[in-house]
């Protein structure tokens, strides 16, 4: 019975939320997965979803950071050099160490 309200809610409002994170994401493989995320996220909630007096927008305050969550995870890392930072004699930042083996 659980998971009927939650079927119940979800089909009435997936639509919208789908063209919300489509209109995000520009990627539609991107944007399934994060309304997956979503659905799985209310379908966890269960019997807690009845006492929401705004379903509709606890559903986008869940797609919003699961859509932030994903921008994070997708944002490119920067590689720091695995190196020793040191002044050389002439007060220049020199860097030597496991990544290429060189020394000031």
């Amino acid at each position: 019975m659980t998971f009927d309200c939650v079927l119940k809610a979800w089909h009435e409002h997936q639509v919208e939320l789908r063209g919300f994170l489509f209109g995000q994401m520009k990627e539609p493989a991107m944007a399934d997965d994060v309304l997956q995320d979503v659905f799985f996220k209310a379908m966890r909630e269960g019997m807690n979803i009845y006492d929401l007096q705004s379903l509709r927008a606890w559903l986008f305050r869940v797609a919003r950071n699961a859509l932030t969550d994903s921008h994070r995870l997708r944002k490119q890392r920067v590689p720091v050099p695995r190196c020793d930072v040191v002044l050389d004699d002439a007060g220049n930042v020199c860097c030597h160490g496991e990544s290429d083996g060189s020394k000031c």
